[in-house]
């Protein structure tokens, strides 16, 4: 597999959305500054969503495609078909497929934390780290940074777990359900 990326819409974008909403300049062109940008892409506050993404991924297996395009909030896929005039049903779900997609900075947020999670597919895990790498090693300071908080949700949410069955490689985890057993138990 390899995957590729270009930035369309930068974080110059993300700046006036941030600043409208605390009524100031809503004009400005300047970028953020590093933190900034960290600070918004950790908040998950909605000026993440103006800064977009295109990535290029080519020879990924048809059935990991199948894991990426669940996710449908912010984010747009075109993958190449398997439809053929003859043979179709003689295709496997191994071939390999091109695809792009654009998606927005904190729907590439969302993706990585479900498909590198331990749990996720492997080659799913593998496409997801490979999107990380091309930001982290072929990106600007903007792309590396968000190269470097996509993580797993362990990582993003230290000492948790959103899974019902987490996968017990990190010790002492606790899963949200445990954390949140008081709702069921207000229930009774």
């Amino acid at each position: 597999m390899k995957v590729t990326f270009k930035r369309l819409i930068g974080p110059e974008y993300m700046l006036p959305a941030m600043r409208v909403t605390q009524a100031k300049d809503m004009y400005s062109t300047s970028l953020p500054t590093e933190e900034t940008w960290l600070k918004m892409l950790l908040s998950e506050h909605s000026s993440d969503r103006s800064v977009m993404y295109r990535f290029y991924c080519e020879d990924v297996p048809y059935y990991t495609h199948v894991h990426l395009v669940r996710h449908h909030v912010g984010i747009q896929f075109h993958v190449m078909s398997q439809r053929f005039d003859k043979n179709r049903e003689d295709l496997l779900q191994g071939n390999l497929v091109n695809m792009l997609f654009d998606a927005n900075a904190q729907a590439i947020i969302n993706i990585s934390r479900k498909r590198l999670c331990y749990k996720a597919d492997k080659t799913a895990q593998d496409l997801v780290e490979k999107m990380k790498c091309a930001l982290v090693y072929d990106g600007d300071k903007y792309d590396q940074i968000l190269g470097k908080v996509l993580m797993r949700p362990c990582s993003w949410f230290p000492g948790y777990c959103a899974e019902p069955n987490p996968c017990g490689r990190i010790v002492g985890i606790k899963s949200l359900l445990s954390v949140h057993q008081t709702i069921l138990e207000d229930l009774k």
